[in-house]
């Protein structure tokens, strides 16, 4: 059996990953870090920053990657981190050995054949429910943060439309009616309207989402696949602010917006930006439970 030096590898990503190491050092861990946006130290030798990725996946059982694993941009796919050498797809698997775990999010279907020829274990955090509702709590106040900050108007008494009603759909609607909003929720299936209705002023299919964006004030699109086109931004009030905290590419046609004049804003990864230490204190328990059954 092969003997590693420390019990996790954290790598990339944004503060969520330098709080994740520092409090599994705390439960007594031994750590080593690569490419993190933050130089951190910790006590003794349970805590040690390495010169190189291959270094950081020798010497650990698990392999601790960011939320989402990699980035696809300019047609390359590179790890996710802030800052730092860009750490390329090819590298990572040709270093990860059978047998090691790796935990990250928002792993493509496609990595996870090629990790799993390789014999590594995965465990995708977006998997297991409740990390994905307290991964929406952060990423539901840091998208208001952002909204509050920009714009000219109140949150209270606002006209608001939520594009989805899953995980971070549901909660961004229950948040913005604590605060005065009045919600519309747009929807693909008639249940699904049903269940939102229950909770928003108004719930639409999507074939009515034209009409109701003509005489909104926000716009929250969580469904991950372009649905406001140009076509669709062309009808839209140049008043209107657009927050998009889809995944992947996101659900908005950025350009078009930019030549109309809409003010329409990219907003990934706002848990690392806004709450990484909740954040990473959910991930770090979720581990260790793991790591330990």
């Amino acid at each position: 059996m092969r003997c590693y030096s420390y019990d996790f590898a954290v790598i990339g990503g944004d503060r969520r990953q330098v709080y994740l190491a520092k409090k599994l050092e705390k439960m007594g861990y031994r750590v080593c870090t690569y490419a993190l946006c933050e130089e951190i130290k910790g006590e003794g030798d349970t805590i040690k920053m390495v010169d190189s990725m291959e270094n950081a996946l020798k010497s650990s059982k698990a392999i601790l990657a960011p939320i989402p694993l990699f980035l696809q941009k300019d047609g390359e796919v590179k790890f996710h981190q802030r800052g730092g050498e860009p750490i390329f797809i090819d590298r990572f698997l040709q270093e990860i050995q059978e047998g090691q775990m790796l935990f990250a999010g928002c792993i493509s279907e496609e990595m996870k054949e090629k990790l799993l020829e390789r014999g590594v274990i995965i465990f995708d955090y977006m998997k297991r429910k409740e990390i994905a509702i307290y991964n929406s709590i952060a990423t539901t106040e840091g998208v208001l943060a952002e909204a509050i900050a920009k714009s000219p108007r109140n949150i209270h008494g606002s006209k608001s439309v939520v594009l989805g009603y899953g995980v971070c759909g549901k909660t961004l609607v229950q948040y913005l009616k604590s605060m005065g909003a009045r919600v519309t929720v747009c929807v693909r299936r008639e249940e699904v309207m049903a269940e939102a209705s229950i909770v928003a002023e108004r719930a639409v299919l999507m074939e009515e989402m034209p009409s109701v964006l003509k005489d909104s004030d926000f716009v929250f699109n969580t469904i991950p696949e372009q649905v406001l086109k140009k076509e669709i931004l062309e009808q839209m009030d140049r008043q209107t602010e657009i927050y998009d905290i889809a995944s992947g590419s996101g659900g908005v046609d950025f350009e078009s917006a930019k030549e109309l004049g809409i003010k329409a804003y990219s907003c990934p990864g706002l848990p690392g930006r806004y709450a990484p230490e909740s954040s990473a204190e959910i991930l770090a328990n979720v581990i260790k439970k793991e790591i330990e059954n």
